[in-house]
């Protein structure tokens, strides 16, 4: 987390959960990943295919 994603939450996040089927907490860390340009460490299978169709390298899962 950074001091910009609590004034996301409600914005972008929300949207992207939204958008991606996911919970506003793993939507925090895709946005987090889109807006730094980050890649995204998880095992989770939504958030990797959500992180995946946003253009987000992933790391840790290779068949998701």
């Amino acid at each position: 987390m950074d001091d910009e994603t609590t004034s996301r939450a409600w914005t972008t996040t929300a949207e992207l959960a939204a958008e991606h089927g996911l919970t506003v907490y793993d939507a925090v860390y895709l946005e987090l990943a889109l807006r730094r340009r980050l890649p995204l460490a998880s095992l989770d299978v939504e958030l990797v295919r959500a992180a995946r169709s946003s253009g987000i390298e992933t790391l840790g899962m290779h068949h998701a």
